[in-house]
């Protein structure tokens, strides 16, 4: 009889399809958590600058993350990361630069500050974009 051995059939490819969708999904993530973690700045850098900024730049660098602008930016990366079609490097740029701007007019560091900030800033919102999505 051909229909049980079709129904056995598809209920089989239906738990191999599954464990081959999960295992690719898995290995999806780990791909992204290791590309995206690869350059991390390490805390040590982080927690430097930080030590560094006098009050005014702390209180700048704060303004301009609770601001309008810093969140078009979060969610540019975001819809990078989600969208198949764009070319990750390119959203990256992108946002690097875009953050960069947006502290040159926020907070008036010296430009190897800047640099430095912006690249830490720009690390936290990819770690903070993982962490929002685990496998």
């Amino acid at each position: 009889m051909l229909s049980g051995i079709e129904a056995a059939a598809g209920r089989t490819l239906a738990r191999a399809s599954g464990h081959l969708i999960k295992a690719v999904g898995e290995k999806r993530h780990k791909t992204r958590i290791r590309l995206d973690s690869r350059a991390l700045v390490p805390v040590k850098v982080s927690d430097q600058l930080l030590d560094e900024l006098s009050d005014s730049e702390t209180a700048g660098l704060v303004r301009y993350l609770e601001s309008p602008d810093f969140e078009e930016i979060a969610l540019q990366l975001t819809l990078g990361r989600l969208l198949q079609d764009k070319n990750w490097d390119d959203v990256a740029v992108a946002v690097r630069e875009e953050l960069r701007q947006g502290l040159r007019h926020a907070v008036e560091f010296p430009p190897d500050r800047l640099l430095l900030t912006a690249d830490i800033v720009f690390h936290a919102l990819v770690i903070a974009r993982v962490m929002q999505n685990p496998p």
